[in-house]
């Protein structure tokens, strides 16, 4: 069969991502709007030319009434074409407060269980060029530095799978007119027109606007750009500055060497310091600037005196055989979490991630639920041409 024009530079665009098995087996994230069914439609021939398979994955939120019927006809559209599907519920009580975050990260949570049980090493996301110029324009307004500003990455390394968005420079049309060439229709979501969200709002703004669309994508090139090299010096300091570090859930502990730390330029050291941080105290985000700018001056200005605290850490000096050292631990009170599901996978996942010559998931990834400590959101190196052999 023929490959179209929009099939061979998303083959390009996959292809680029790397680090994939012989046969591949890929998840996508499947919503039934045009940009996801696009994107199954696309992975699906990509995978099924390499003799891997691709299936889809809906997570049904239980906040609409239509919600279940709407995950049934995505799975009737991708039984009609021999495509793999399954849905996964949203169980339990929903917040009244922070609803759409807690969804997000529900969504999350079972996307990544579904990967991580199946043995899947590759989540794929439809984030098209339009989801990245929105992105950007909402982080300009929120007054993000450059790390934000560098946008959505087309690599996200978790626990048990990589997210990878392959469309980020796709255009939404081109997806849209590759659906109706292959006769399949998709769902609309109303809350897209919604305009009390803030990114519906900006998408209105900015489909009059393809000027500052294509600036919006070129800055987030040039920030992505900056944000991977800072990442490769990140993890080459934590592969030196780390002496040691406890994996265990009762021993969740990090030991770091103060002075390779603040020796290193202040970007780097920070950033691998937040990296630790997040880790050890189980946070979704980096502790408030002013708070890390003081710690930070505390430590470049010599050995640790006494104890302090941020990001749900104790930061203890550590003096013993002459070495100036600072071990992170998880504050009591914050000392639970939630161990991941699948964990039996990790040999599975390593096997793979090994031939690749990534780093060991155990060592990265702890059994609990932490935030990781070498990944980002982002690659930590190049992607590269690679297969798992």
């Amino acid at each position: 069969m023929p490959v179209s024009g929009l099939e061979q530079l998303f083959s390009d665009s996959l292809d680029r991502l790397g680090g994939f098995e012989p046969a591949p087996r890929l998840a996508v994230a499947l919503s039934g709007g045009a940009d996801s069914l696009a994107l199954m439609l696309l992975a699906q021939d990509w995978a099924r030319r390499r003799g891997g398979t691709a299936i889809g994955l809906t997570v049904d939120h239980r906040l609409r009434s239509e919600s279940a019927d709407e995950a049934r006809q995505i799975a009737a559209w991708l039984a009609a074409r021999d495509i793999p599907h399954r849905i996964l519920v949203w169980q339990g009580e929903k917040p009244q407060a922070g609803l759409q975050a807690a969804a997000r990260a529900e969504r999350y949570r079972l996307l990544e269980e579904y990967c991580a049980a199946a043995g899947v090493l590759h989540l794929l996301l439809a984030h098209h060029a339009e989801d990245q110029a929105e992105t950007l324009a909402l982080r300009q307004e929120a007054g993000s530095g450059p790390s934000g500003l560098a946008g959505m990455a087309a690599i996200v390394e978790r626990p048990f799978c990589r997210l990878l968005r392959p469309l980020l420079t796709f255009p939404r049309q081109e997806l849209r007119h590759y659906l109706r060439e292959a006769g399949q229709p998709w769902i609309e979501d109303p809350s897209n027109r919604d305009a009390r969200f803030a990114r519906v709002r900006v998408r209105q703004a900015l489909a009059g606007d393809p000027a500052r669309q294509a600036a919006l994508l070129a800055d987030a090139a040039r920030y992505g750009q900056q944000r991977r090299e800072q990442d490769r010096a990140v993890a080459r300091l934590l592969a030196r500055a780390v002496l040691a570090q406890g994996d265990h859930h009762d021993d969740l502990d990090i030991t770091l060497d103060r002075i390779l730390l603040t020796d290193a330029p202040p970007e780097v050291g920070r950033q691998a310091l937040v990296r630790c941080l997040m880790h050890v105290g189980g946070q979704p985000y980096a502790p408030r600037l002013a708070r890390l700018d003081r710690l930070w001056r505390k430590l470049c200005t010599g050995p640790l005196a006494r104890q302090a605290t941020l990001g749900g850490c104790l930061l203890r000096p550590v003096s013993r055989g002459g070495q100036d050292k600072i071990r992170l631990v998880r504050e009591t009170a914050r000392s639970r979490v939630e161990p991941l599901e699948g964990h039996g996978i990790l040999p599975h996942l390593n096997s793979s991630r090994l031939r690749l010559g990534l780093p060991d998931a155990g060592a990265i990834y702890p059994y609990p639920a932490t935030h990781p400590l070498a990944g980002a959101d982002f690659a930590v190196a190049e992607p590269a041409l690679s297969v798992i052999s």
